[in-house]
């Protein structure tokens, strides 16, 4: 791949191409959130970080004191394709909803768990688990966050004839397994074990809704975040204001946002340059060295474990030979895909969704698969294919330019590739049916939730269609387990499994990258692409 390839997706993507929309998830600036909130760093039973303890172990929110005062800020984002909560599947969905809601748990920008509508979590067994709740918390509408709330919540998220978009993360519960012990207590009854669940329930969508929620978010938007979402207008933007009651003291310190909608990154970097907006809530890395160091645009960074997957179907020619599909493997540059297409903004993957930002990964000790054209040459010899294949890659917009670059390194070897690129909606109607695909899949909280998502057999998002019961054996293992260096030996075992069978070519960990102006403080980019403006100030 020449440097040539970098340059061309650069002025492609400033040309207008769409923005990287859906999912398949540091530099920390002065005063970030959890510094000025002081959160406790939760993994298990955690008191919150603000309010009072009552007599029964659980807390109350302390009464919102002087906010405000910070400024109004606009950022750029990408539109939503729905602000429905529990449906989200975009980052122009997260970065919309995200400022009107609240979690159980927080997950923060260095990926500790931290308390948030639920102040404390146990579990003795890993399958039946216990969380108490903040007290104190009113959502927009003036009625008081109960265990009923939570209740409502988890079960609208599991019900199959609802279809959640988190559904397929929350495998082992059950509706009506979750269940209210009082106001301020909820019950997670799990169908099998799940050591770090609290992780879990950091999932985007999982955000606390009323049990008595109608539907309809753009006209019935409730939550218990920090701002209320006071106009919504799909593909052009939203505005919100400061919640007044929020139950967090002294937050948030913005008085307003207004969230501004561009369909491509070209245009969201011009507007931060001309300063018509203060933040970007995602820039790609490709992009960094467009924005001119000294320029007023600061770019804020975070190792995450967001990646993009080449899959194969195993269950079609020719990928159901093994070679095959390790001779794909060895024909990416992996190296050379990190400099000069991320821009030095990612790591190098080895065929496994097991990142080094999760602790249990960081010891992995596998041989690092290189580019290797002559053997993937000698695999497809031995597979059948001495004059090698002819194939059809289907992908979308936002990454179609790395499919280009994959198929120019296939090529020496004899893999032909012919790039399909889709609209994403197109593209996510039917793309675990596609023999060769690519997509992004973006960070998630737990280790064990990527390869439960992705290749458990007979998984809803399994676009390889792949199966292993060996693999799953160690899925369940791992979730069962609490002991680190226990599950380290297992995610170990799990990313050798991946390596040597390679249903999917992982080549890259992405870094997740933001960018703000200069008059813009207190805001941090975030691992899984979320966005948090609690703490943020705009002079």
């Amino acid at each position: 791949m020449a440097a040539s390839v970098r340059q061309t997706l650069r002025l492609v993507l400033l040309a207008g191409l769409p923005l990287l929309l859906v999912l398949a998830a540091c530099a920390p600036i002065e005063d970030t959130a959890d510094e000025q909130l002081e959160a406790g760093q939760a993994t298990g039973a955690t008191e919150g970080t603000q309010g009072t303890e009552t007599g029964d172990g659980s807390e109350t929110a302390s009464a919102t004191g002087a906010a405000g005062g910070g400024g109004s800020l606009t950022y750029a984002a990408a539109p939503p394709n729905t602000i429905d909560p529990h449906m989200m599947s975009s980052l122009g969905d997260i970065h919309t909803v995200q400022p009107v809601v609240n979690y159980l748990v927080r997950l923060g920008s260095d990926l500790s768990l931290q308390p948030d509508l639920a102040t404390e979590w146990e579990s003795e067994d890993g399958q039946t688990w216990t969380f108490t709740l903040r007290e104190g918390v009113t959502f927009h509408d003036g009625s008081d966050f109960t265990a009923e709330d939570v209740v409502a919540t988890f079960d609208r998220l599991v019900d199959p004839e609802v279809a959640s978009a988190a559904a397929g993360s929350f495998t082992f519960l059950e509706k009506g397994g979750t269940t209210a012990v009082d106001d301020h207590t909820v019950q997670f009854d799990l169908t099998e074990p799940v050591g770090d669940f609290p992780a879990w329930v950091t999932a985007y969508q999982a955000a606390i809704l009323p049990s008595d929620w109608e539907g309809d978010f753009a006209t019935n938007p409730i939550g218990t975040g920090p701002f209320e979402l006071t106009e919504y207008t799909p593909r052009l933007g939203a505005r919100y204001e400061r919640n007044p009651d929020y139950w967090e003291e002294g937050l948030p310190k913005l008085d307003s946002m207004e969230a501004i909608y561009y369909e491509d990154f070209g245009a969201q970097i011009t507007a931060i340059q001309s300063g018509d907006v203060d933040l970007m809530t995602l820039l790609p890395g490709d992009l960094v060295d467009t924005v001119p160091a000294g320029g007023g645009v600061e770019v804020l960074s975070a190792p995450s474990a967001t990646h993009g997957q080449i899959t194969m179907r195993v269950d079609m020619e020719p990928w159901d030979d093994v070679r095959v599909r390790q001779a794909m493997a060895l024909t990416v540059d992996r190296e050379q895909i990190v400099e000069e297409l991320w821009g030095g903004h990612a790591t190098v993957a080895n065929d496994h969704t097991l990142a080094p930002v999760y602790e249990e990964a960081e010891a992995l000790d596998l041989d690092q698969r290189a580019q290797d054209i002559e053997r993937a040459q000698q695999l497809l010899t031995e597979a059948g294919h001495p004059d090698g294949i002819d194939v059809e890659l289907t992908t979308y917009g936002g990454i179609g330019i790395f499919a280009q670059a994959v198929a120019e390194m296939a090529a020496p070897a004899g893999i032909r590739i012919e790039i399909t690129v889709e609209p994403t909606d197109v593209y996510y109607q039917h793309w675990t049916d596609l023999p060769l695909a690519m997509e992004t899949w973006l960070h998630r909280s737990s280790i064990a939730q990527m390869p439960s998502l992705a290749f458990r057999c007979g998984a809803d998002w399994n676009v390889p269609h792949w199966c292993n019961e060996d693999f799953d054996a160690l899925i369940g293992e791992l979730n069962a387990t609490v002991d680190e260096g226990e599950r380290a030996e297992i995610a170990a075992q799990m990313a050798a499994i991946l390596h040597e069978e390679v249903p999917s070519v992982v080549a890259w960990f992405q870094d997740t990258l933001s960018a703000v102006r200069d008059n813009v403080s207190g805001y941090e980019s975030h691992p899984a692409n979320f966005v948090d403006f609690r703490t943020t100030t705009v002079e």
